[in-house]
């Protein structure tokens, strides 16, 4: 968590802030963070301070959130930054903000692994020619592959997706087993 003034210069930094960006508070008291932990994008591409995201949202509006900024911490290195902003306002106009942040390193990490297991999973589906289907009865969700649809004589996703579907083309000696 930090906090910012109007002009957008430190007022306040805690140590979970400072751990995550490598400086500490008496530091960057009164220095404009943009200009030192919000500068850049992923890539390195510079980002001017008429542009910061957090800045320039919290002028029209109350609060600011995204999954998409990138926090660079002293020695260099550029985080992906998880960033709540929420304007403070004094005497009806702004007087800076609040923000709170995480290090999304690790989540980003977890989910492109999840996609290219996913993508591994459909290239051997598609392969082997199998079809899939998952049942989640708590929800009364199916969900059916294209090959399987097709293997039942089927246009890829032709019917509902739901617990229902499934059942309507259980055999009757099936049916009591499942239900």
């Amino acid at each position: 968590v930090y906090t910012i003034d109007e002009k957008g210069c430190c007022t306040f930094l805690n140590a979970e802030a400072e751990r995550l960006v490598g400086w500490r508070f008496e530091e960057l008291r009164g220095q404009r963070l943009h200009d030192i932990i919000h500068f850049q994008t992923g890539s390195g591409e510079r980002i001017p301070a008429c542009d910061c995201a957090i800045m320039t949202k919290l002028t029209h509006e109350r609060k600011y959130q995204s999954e998409d900024q990138f926090f660079t911490h002293r020695d260099g290195r550029r985080f992906p930054v998880s960033v709540v902003a929420v304007r403070l306002n004094r005497e009806g106009a702004s007087a800076g903000a609040v923000v709170m942040f995480q290090d999304i390193t690790e989540r980003r990490g977890v989910l492109q692994e999840l996609e290219e297991s996913e993508q591994r999973l459909s290239i051997a589906l598609s392969a082997s020619s199998t079809g899939l289907w998952d049942y989640d009865p708590v929800n009364d969700r199916a969900i059916y592959s294209d090959t399987w649809f097709s293997m039942l004589g089927y246009e890829p996703r032709q019917g509902a997706q739901s617990g229902q579907s499934f059942f309507a083309l259980l055999h009757p000696d099936d049916f009591a087993k499942y239900r």
